[in-house]
């Protein structure tokens, strides 16, 4: 890898460094999402041994043009960020460029979240859509975990996307796409976590590292050597997402919680309702006071495995 200063500020900045954001319970509700979440498929192309998409029962499906139109619309008039992410593979949509370019002709700042297992033509077609944000999904710290946990992804291939893209970049002069990487590890020491952020720095922007969690995963004898590896402490903390943004489904259905993989903790849906009715709804500030004011995780189905370990350590993700 080449050897660069990185000098790029994350465009997500100018949404999320305010101390509203930063300390959500100790203000008032904001008056929208600072960002949502946009599912526009649940469709993947590769099989991660510790994602939900395995018990995963909702439809198929990839996000009708104006169903995410819609979305836009509104989120424009916030001057709120999309990041595209949730239970699939966003760029398998077939209008992922056009939607990206939806966004940025409306001034909503995005964030492609991709496993980037693709053609070099798709991540050509990709950068040059110039999104703000690209994120690089990992796993480990190297090609044996890669592999073994991102079934069938190819760690030289998506390394190879990566440095395409960070050089292309460079070459032509960009100050976007802003390039992340983000990891979750299981029992790797921190010195090993720290060579791989040196030796991504030199290439890409930010690198993210979290911890893996098998928790969904109930069948005895199912992973148990990747599961004797997990140091996740199970452990509940206030939830700040519930307060600071908002996540929508492939078929318009707007949910409280952005690991929502079936549909536990719908709202409505955008076709029926604005995302600011459903942010400001009954039904999600119900959420927020069970687990953000309140830490009553174990009683909601979905809350009851979301543990500490499954945040960036005690580093923000969008720093």
């Amino acid at each position: 890898m080449c050897n660069k200063v990185n000098k790029r500020t994350n465009p997500f900045y100018k949404i999320v460094r305010n101390e509203v954001f930063l300390r959500p319970l100790d203000f008032p509700v904001n008056e929208f999402p600072f960002y949502v979440d946009v599912e526009l498929t649940n469709d993947c192309n590769i099989d991660c041994i510790m994602c939900k998409r395995q018990i995963m029962t909702r439809e198929i499906g990839y996000m009708p043009e104006d169903v995410y139109r819609r979305i836009i619309d509104e989120m424009s008039m916030y001057n709120a960020g999309i990041r595209f992410c949730r239970s699939g593979e966003p760029t398998l949509h077939k209008q992922i460029i056009q939607f990206i370019e939806i966004a940025k002709e409306n001034n909503v700042v995005n964030y492609l979240s991709t496993n980037g297992y693709y053609s070099r033509d798709k991540a050509q077609r990709i950068l040059e859509s110039m999104p703000d944000i690209i994120r690089f999904s990992f796993q480990g710290l190297g090609a044996d975990d890669f592999e073994k946990f991102r079934r069938p992804s190819k760690y030289d291939n998506v390394k190879d996307n990566i440095i395409y893209c960070s050089e292309e970049r460079d070459i032509r002069g960009w100050d976007k796409p802003y390039l992340i990487i983000s990891t979750t590890v299981l029992d790797e020491s921190q010195r090993k976590i720290g060579s791989f952020k040196k030796e991504w720095l030199k290439l890409v922007d930010r690198v993210e590292v979290g911890k893996t969690t098998f928790s969904w995963v109930k069948q005895e004898g199912k992973y148990e050597d990747e599961k004797t590896r997990v140091t996740v402490q199970k452990e509940y903390i206030p939830c700040l997402e519930v307060m600071t943004k908002i996540s929508i489904n492939w078929n318009g259905d707007i949910t409280a919680c952005c690991g929502d993989y079936n549909g536990l903790m719908v709202i409505g849906n955008i076709r029926d309702m604005f995302i600011k009715e459903a942010w400001d709804s009954s039904k999600e500030e119900y959420y927020r006071n069970m687990v953000a004011f309140s830490i009553r995780h174990p009683e909601l189905p979905l809350c009851k495995d979301c543990f500490k370990g499954n945040h960036k350590f005690k580093d923000n993700p969008v720093k």
